[in-house]
C-alpha cells in the first residue's frame, strides 16, 4: 500500500511542478504587462496635464493614449484579479479505484440475510454514464452558442457605429464619444465571454472525467474479462484524457477568436479617440502594441485558471493519498 501511494506521489510531483512554472510564467507575464501599461498611463496623463509636447506628440495626442490605456489596464487589472481570486478552486476529485478489489466489493455485497435486498449498482451507474456524456455535449454546444452569439454582437455594434459615423450631421463630437463607447463596451463584454468559455471547458472537463471513472469501474470489476484485456477494446482510455488547458483545440480556437475580435474593438475605439482629439498618427503604436497585449492576455487568463484550477485538483489528491 505505502509503495503504490509513493509512486503515484512521484508521478504527481513532475506534473505538479510544471504546472506550477507554467503558471508563475503566465502570472509574471501579465503583471510586467500591467505594470508597463500602467506607467505609460500616468506618464501620458502627466503630459497632457501639465500641458507637455514631447516624443513629437501634442499634448492631445497624449490624452487620446491617457484615455485609451486608462481603459485598457482597469480592464486588464480587473481580469487579472478575477483570474486569481474568483476562479474556482479546483477541479473534481477523481476517484481513486485502486484502493478496490473484486473481493474487497464482493465482502461488501454480501448478504447478512435473506430479508436485505440490495440495489443493482448498474442502473444508477448508467444513469449517471448518460448525465456525464449529455453535460459534456452540452458543453461543446454551449461553446458555439457563446461564440456565436458574440459574432452577433459584434456584427450588430459595427453596424451601428458605421451607422453613427455616416450620420449627416454637422456636430459630430458625440456621434464619435458614442462610437467609441459601443465598441469598448462590446470588448468589455468579450471577456464577460471569455470566463464564460473557461467554465464550460472546467465543465467538459469534469464531465469527461466522470465518464472515465465509470469506465474504470467497469474495467476493474468485469466478471468476464480482465481489466488489462477490456482495456485494449477502447482507444479513449481514462488515461488519455487531454488537460483542460491544452492549446490548439476547438476551445483554445474560440479563445483565440475571441481574443482577436475584442483587440480589434479596443484599437477601433483608440483610433477614433485619436481622430476625436485631433491627435497624431504616432500614437497608432502604443495602440498596435495594446492590441498584442490584449491579445495574449486572453490566452494567459485561459492558461492561468485551467492550469491553477488543475493545479489544485492534484494537490487534493496528494493530499489524500498520504493520508491514506
Amino acid at each position: 500500500m505505502s509503495q503504490a501511494v509513493t509512486t503515484k506521489k512521484k508521478d504527481t510531483d513532475s506534473s505538479k511542478l510544471d504546472l506550477m512554472k507554467s503558471s508563475k510564467l503566465y502570472v509574471t507575464l501579465f503583471i510586467i504587462c500591467i505594470a508597463v501599461v500602467v506607467a505609460i498611463t500616468g506618464y501620458s496623463g502627466y503630459v497632457y496635464a501639465y500641458n507637455i509636447t514631447t516624443l513629437s506628440l501634442q499634448p492631445s495626442s497624449w490624452l487620446a493614449i491617457f484615455i485609451a490605456l486608462l481603459f485598457s489596464s482597469c480592464s486588464l487589472v480587473t481580469i487579472f484579479i478575477m483570474s486569481l481570486f474568483i476562479a474556482p478552486k479546483s477541479l473534481a476529485e477523481t476517484p481513486d479505484l485502486d484502493e478496490l478489489t473484486k473481493n474487497s466489493v464482493a465482502d461488501f455485497m454480501k448478504r447478512d440475510s435473506e430479508n436485505i435486498r440490495y440495489l443493482d449498482p448498474n442502473d444508477i451507474l448508467e444513469k449517471s454514464f448518460e448525465y456525464a456524456r449529455g453535460t459534456a455535449d452540452q458543453a461543446m454546444e454551449h461553446r458555439l452558442t457563446t461564440v456565436n452569439f458574440f459574432l452577433l454582437i459584434v456584427g450588430g455594434a459595427g453596424s451601428g457605429v458605421v451607422a453613427l459615423l455616416a450620420a449627416p450631421v454637422s456636430d459630430r463630437s458625440l456621434l464619435e464619444v458614442g462610437a467609441i463607447g459601443i465598441l469598448w463596451v462590446i470588448s468589455l463584454i468579450g471577456w464577460l465571454m471569455l470566463m464564460q468559455l473557461i467554465r464550460l471547458r472546467m465543465a467538459w472537463f469534469e464531465s469527461v472525467t466522470e465518464m472515465n471513472s465509470i469506465k474504470r469501474f467497469y474495467f476493474k470489476f468485469s466478471e468476464t474479462f480482465s481489466e488489462k484485456y477490456l482495456t485494449q477494446a477502447f482507444f479513449f482510455k481514462p488515461t488519455t484524457v487531454p488537460m483542460p488547458f491544452k492549446h490548439w483545440n476547438v476551445f483554445h480556437f474560440s479563445v483565440i477568436l475571441i481574443g482577436i475580435l475584442d483587440a480589434s474593438l479596443f484599437l477601433g475605439g483608440a483610433m477614433l479617440l485619436s481622430l476625436h482629439t485631433q491627435g497624431s498618427g504616432f500614437v497608432v503604436i502604443p495602440f498596435l502594441a495594446m492590441f498584442v497585449i490584449i491579445l495574449l492576455a486572453h490566452s494567459w487568463v485561459y492558461d492561468i485558471q485551467l492550469r491553477r484550477a488543475f493545479w489544485r485538483k492534484s494537490k487534493i489528491n496528494e493530499t489524500n493519498l498520504e493520508e491514506k
